[in-house]
């Protein structure tokens, strides 16, 4: 859909990972989501998959802002 390709391309744009995974899971809750991971060699759970991965830190709300404002930028018509 055109929010997956938005948000794709704001991920990659935005973190330039070396591979962008897009996966839809839907069997730990009942809606249907999507994810959308950009990858890198350097990210700690490399190159395994980043469900499994024990080692999970959340941003700060600083960085998250910052994320934040850069999609807005990204998305506004």
């Amino acid at each position: 859909t055109g929010a997956i390709r938005d948000v794709s391309c704001f991920v990659s744009a935005h973190f330039r990972p070396a591979k962008l995974n897009v996966a839809a899971i839907g069997n730990q809750v009942r809606q249907l989501h999507i994810h959308i991971v950009g990858r890198s060699p350097g990210d700690p759970a490399w190159p395994g998959v980043v469900w499994a991965f024990e080692g999970k830190e959340p941003y700060d709300s600083e960085s998250v802002e910052v994320i934040r404002a850069a999609y807005v930028d990204s998305v506004r018509c």
